[in-house]
């Protein structure tokens, strides 16, 4: 699918603009030419907007390609730093959520989607699975336990749900930490 660029859409907009200078004489033509504007720029922000939802970089939990015994940690710690780096975004906006701030639970949803995404790309449930590398295992296991008790926070806001999930995330942290 070809997105267009912002130059695509400039053009688009000098063309439409100069036909109905050509068409139109005086005052008309200026309010034509406005109708024209108003009528592309829902189409302008669309795809503005898709434009930066694509434009993403790429993550080191892409292209993982699993072995018999799971990966090596040279394959997979940048993808669990990743996780890591997003679960301590995720822990303060949840806090806030339990106190009652909408905002931040709705930066917590996109957070945590942002998760769920690096997750589905490191293998999703695979990622639980016996590896051959026990502390991999060990790590994998505890990213999932913050990652769900996290999601349970996000659904319903509450404090003892939230301490078992930052319980949850301050283990995997150890655990990476320590390899």
């Amino acid at each position: 699918m070809r997105l267009f660029t912002l130059n695509d859409i400039k053009s688009g907009l000098s063309l439409v603009l100069l036909k109905n200078q050509w068409t139109k004489t005086g005052s008309s033509a200026l309010a034509s030419g406005a109708r024209a504007v108003a009528q592309l720029l829902p189409l302008l922000l669309l795809v503005l907007s898709i434009a930066g939802c694509t434009a993403r970089r790429k993550s080191a939990c892409e292209g993982l390609v699993y072995k018999a015994g799971g990966l090596t940690r040279a394959e997979y710690l940048s993808c669990a730093g990743e996780m890591i780096g997003v679960l301590d975004r995720l822990r303060p906006d949840l806090e806030a959520a339990v106190q009652g701030d909408k905002q931040a639970r709705s930066k917590a949803r996109d957070e945590y989607a942002e998760l769920s995404t690096l997750l589905k790309s490191a293998g999703g449930r695979n990622l639980v699975e016996r590896w051959q590398d026990e502390d991999l295992t060990r790590l994998n296991v505890r990213i999932w336990n913050a990652y769900t008790s996290y999601g349970a926070v996000l659904l319903y806001p509450n404090a003892a749900d939230l301490r078992g999930a930052e319980a949850s995330h301050d283990e995997a942290k150890s655990v990476y930490g320590g390899l």
